[in-house]
């Protein structure tokens, strides 16, 4: 048990630290990239125009839900230099919710599953120790 817990605790830290850098490149590419307006080809999917060129995809947090339609215009900021990692112009509070309650998640996992491992570890030391001293 302790091994599962112990590997609940490491993938917790490394999700962690993963969604802490996500947010960071997130909020680097809206503080320093270029804002333009796109259009909506389908629920999550844009295209829009660069200097460099055209491009379509996926932003790099999906929107939330019901927010793109069909050829809506939306305002998008795209890293200048890659233009194909780009971020919406909306809040990215419920996704980051989401992650951090994951990450919640995880961390409780890793906690009960080391206290049922200890637990166990307990009864069968008792138990060893009753059939020792018969």
């Amino acid at each position: 048990m302790y091994f599962f817990s112990i590997v609940f605790a490491l993938v917790a830290i490394a999700f962690m630290i993963w969604h802490i850098s996500a947010m960071s490149a997130r909020s680097d590419i809206r503080a320093n990239g270029q804002r333009t307006t796109a259009t909506a080809l389908s629920r999550s999917k844009v295209k829009f125009v660069t200097p460099s060129g055209e491009y379509q995809g996926n932003p790099i947090v999906g929107p939330q839900q019901g927010t793109l339609k069909k050829y809506d215009s939306v305002y998008i900021y795209y890293d200048k230099n890659d233009p194909g990692k780009f971020v919406l112009e909306q809040d990215d509070s419920p996704y980051n919710i989401t992650m951090w309650i994951v990450v919640v998640k995880l961390v409780g996992a890793s906690a009960v599953l080391a206290y049922l491992g200890y637990r166990k570890q307990r009864k069968l030391a008792i138990k060893s120790d009753l059939v020792s001293t018969k």
